[in-house]
């Protein structure tokens, strides 16, 4: 895996990542600091995933009638 952020290089985010309770770090390969734009489509899937995992979580609350 090559990493092309050498301003936040990994070692630095898997620092932040441990230092948060349930935090998940994930490492896109052959991406670094503009990731919106280095890796587009893989971005939007770990954030996809994120999404769908936080709704799989949620239970609504009850409104008053």
């Amino acid at each position: 895996m090559r990493h092309a952020d050498a301003l936040c290089p990994p070692g630095f985010h898997r620092a932040i990542a441990d230092a948060v309770p349930g935090a998940a770090l994930h490492e896109l390969p052959d991406a670094g600091h503009l990731l919106p734009w280095e890796r587009p489509d893989a971005l939007t899937a770990v954030l996809d995933g994120l999404v769908t995992a936080a709704q799989a979580r949620h239970v609504p609350t009850p409104r008053p009638a």
